[in-house]
């Protein structure tokens, strides 16, 4: 038997995403800023490890909470392992994105390491915007 998840994400976050050279813009920005905290990463797990890319897929909308969505990022030591993403959107992003504005923004700087969390065991990225 199949249960609907009932949960809808919210509007502004599939708006977002209804343009797919948006997608692939916003999917190349992620690979390089997850590259980018690994890189600056202190943590002896994480460090060498890379994203060789992130990828988006639009059955994965529909998360635990309305304003987050499920990626899929090729991260590890090659580049090749595969761990969930999920990014998830502050109040301020949300805001930014029912205006128009580029949610690239919002994504959080290399130095604000608190918005990253790395998960090697359960293979989980987690990336909280503004």
């Amino acid at each position: 038997m199949r249960v609907e998840n009932s949960i809808t994400p919210d509007k502004r976050v599939i708006n977002m995403f209804a343009n797919e050279e948006t997608e692939r813009d916003f999917c190349d920005f992620l690979e390089y800023r997850i590259c980018e905290y690994l890189y600056a990463s202190t943590d002896p797990i994480i460090k060498g490890f890379w994203c060789d890319g992130v990828l988006f897929d639009t059955n994965a909308l529909t998360t635990e909470n309305k304003s987050s969505i499920a990626c899929t990022a090729f991260t590890g030591k090659t580049g090749q392992d595969e761990y969930k993403l999920i990014l998830s959107f502050g109040e301020k992003s949300l805001e930014l994105l029912s205006k128009g504005y580029d949610i690239k923004s919002c994504v959080p700087e290399t130095i604000q390491t608190d918005a990253f969390q790395v998960d090697t065991k359960k293979k989980l990225i987690q990336i909280y915007t503004l």
